[in-house]
């Protein structure tokens, strides 16, 4: 078993870093899954054997094999064994789901959801000043000091008349105040209607060229599609050629490598890392010159 070989495939574009979307980490795999997963995200394609496996993630060769079934029931990879008994392991691209999850949790944030009382943070007691008692700096002891017996019942006193005239008016010339309205800022950046026409022309050569369904509601439109190509257009600075070009070779790339395409989202991470991989040739080019 320790000699078993081991065909990992995984799009991975980043040389010297591995992302992973943040539904690994709030998923109920425990830390030996964990710890392989992300090993195969970071390897990419490429032979290993599962010992050379269990050498790197510092783990038994039976975890290796347990972690690996565990992986594969839950979903997070698919495998397959050829003739010879190498096993073929195929991270299962979980993006699109991570786009749906997290996008939604930050528009119910934008849209100024507020929290339930038990998730409240603590509020002050007694903070009111006078206006006669200055503020104190960190090390200055209070002007007021506790009392000794603070359950002991103290004499009530009767608060004295508030004088509307002691307190002035901010106002110019005497004039009534006006209360002071917060205006939300906007969450989201409006895209130019050139910005918008971009965007379209985007999502009509991926439709021609990835030959996927069209989004089929006006939710998925705006969270699985619309915002992996408002991206990938801004890293070319809007310009539609560029954008579409870069569009373009990422799903050329996802089909050499025979990986599924069910929405923008899927070839974020493939056109970002050409997007890089040009700007450091470009770099190395310069620095040539």
């Amino acid at each position: 078993m320790s000699d078993q070989g081991q065909h990992i495939e995984q799009e991975n574009d980043h040389k010297w870093f591995t992302q992973i979307p943040n539904i690994y980490d709030d998923s109920d795999l425990d830390p030996y899954d964990f710890r392989l997963l992300i090993h195969y995200c970071r390897v990419g394609n490429c032979y290993q054997s599962v010992r050379t496996t269990a050498e790197i993630c510092h783990i038994s060769v039976g975890q290796v094999v347990a972690s690996r079934t565990s992986l594969e029931k839950k979903g997070y990879i698919r495998t397959t064994t050829n003739e010879k008994g190498t096993i073929s392991i195929i991270v299962v691209d979980k993006w699109p789901e991570n786009f749906a999850k997290y996008s939604t949790m930050r528009d119910a944030r934008q849209d100024g959801e507020q929290r339930s009382q038990d998730e409240q943070g603590v509020h002050r007691v007694n903070t009111t000043r006078s206006q006669d008692e200055p503020g104190c700096s960190c090390g200055e002891p209070k002007n007021n000091p506790p009392k000794n017996n603070p359950l002991e019942e103290q004499p009530t006193e009767e608060p004295p008349a508030k004088n509307p005239a002691s307190r002035p008016s901010k106002a110019p010339n005497g004039a009534a105040r006006t209360t002071r309205r917060r205006v939300a800022k906007p969450t989201k950046e409006k895209l130019s209607p050139e910005q918008e026409q971009v965007r379209n022309r985007l999502m009509h050569v991926f439709l021609e060229y990835s030959e996927a369904p069209p989004p089929t509601s006006y939710a998925q439109r705006n969270k699985l599609w619309h915002p992996p190509l408002e991206e990938i257009a801004r890293r070319c600075d809007w310009d539609g050629d560029a954008a579409a070009e870069l569009v373009k070779d990422a799903i050329a790339h996802m089909n050499k490598k025979g990986l599924e395409m069910k929405c923008p989202a899927s070839i974020l991470t493939a056109a970002l890392g050409i997007k890089r991989r040009r700007a450091n040739d470009f770099d190395d080019a310069w620095r040539g010159f």
